[in-house]
């Protein structure tokens, strides 16, 4: 009998040390696990603060693109205004050259013609003996 507890005790024992390593085995397993996900939180909190970031760079970058853009459409439509405004001036300076040299030759053509008549009437007046008057 002695014997046997003898050999019990260290049976007793090793279960026991096996129970508490189990149970610190599970410890830190949870401890563990507890750590994981919090670094994986703390990892994903700063990827999307990353992204936040990035996204507000590529936001500010787009608005002031957009500026730019818009910017330079206005400043295309300006000057084609005023060239618009330049060749309707030119098209009525134009008219109005047009205008000025047809009512001058209206009068060369009717100064001609008033000149041709005369000359008509004093060639045939020259024919008749009547001498023109110079």
């Amino acid at each position: 009998m002695y014997k046997s507890r003898y050999q019990a005790d260290p049976a007793r024992r090793h279960a026991g040390q096996l129970a508490e390593l189990r149970a610190e085995a599970a410890d830190y397993r949870i401890q563990s696990e507890a750590q994981v996900q919090r670094l994986v939180a703390e990892l994903k909190a700063q990827g999307e603060a990353r992204h936040a970031e990035a996204m507000a760079a590529v936001s500010s970058g787009f608005a002031a693109k957009e500026a730019a853009l818009e910017a330079q459409y206005v400043l295309v439509g300006q000057r084609m205004q005023e060239q618009c405004m330049s060749l309707q001036r030119s098209a009525q300076e134009q008219h109005e050259r047009y205008e000025a040299d047809k009512q001058q030759m209206r009068t060369q053509i009717s100064d001609l013609s008033l000149a041709a008549t005369v000359a008509q009437y004093s060639s045939a007046a020259a024919a008749q003996g009547v001498l023109p008057d110079a």
